[in-house]
């Protein structure tokens, strides 16, 4: 697999959202372990990452039990979950065209984002049907602590919520 690929089924062929050849997407991946060719994170390879669901939760209270019945929602599998912050940092990467290593003390150290980048990785989940990620707050999965935390996916700020009755948007993940 590669960054943007569909899942489970990478070589699935969309037109204007409608499935062409392979099998249907339930997710996109964002994240890669064990990464094997390449310098950037769309030429990397790998067996084994992450997925993004296709659909989000908008906006929305602190809901962790719909990330966990994502997959019965979304005829989906099951194993889906809020992310926590290594996860949404990822993610954040992968939306923006960025580098995984550009992380320090919860923010990207080098903000210089692809625009589009961010078009293309949008198109990834909508040609499948799903939603587009957008410029918005997402929940992140709360600390040991129990602190609720959010990710902007502009600016790649992470803040304490202040609370699980904030409406954030959420977005399930899935390793594979």
């Amino acid at each position: 697999y590669k960054v943007g690929d569909y899942y489970p089924d990478p070589n699935a062929v969309y037109e204007n959202g409608i499935l062409k050849s392979g099998t249907a997407a339930i997710g996109v991946v964002f994240w890669l372990d064990n990464h094997v060719i390449g310098d950037h994170p769309y030429s990397k390879i790998g067996e084994h990452g992450k997925i993004v669901g296709l659909y989000e939760q908008e906006p929305s209270n602190w809901n962790e039990t719909w990330a966990n019945n994502y997959g019965t929602t979304y005829n989906a599998g099951t194993g889906w979950h809020m992310p926590i912050v290594t996860e949404i940092n990822y993610l954040y990467c992968s939306y923006n065209g960025m580098e995984y290593e550009v992380w320090n003390d919860n923010k990207p150290t080098n903000l210089a984002k692809n625009h589009s980048n961010r078009a293309w990785f949008r198109s990834k989940l909508t040609n499948a049907g799903g939603n587009s990620i957008t410029d918005s707050w997402y929940w992140i999965a709360p600390n040991m602590f129990g602190n609720s935390r959010s990710l902007h996916f502009n600016s790649g700020n992470i803040r304490i919520a202040g609370g699980i009755l904030q409406t954030y948007k959420s977005r399930a993940i899935k390793p594979f």
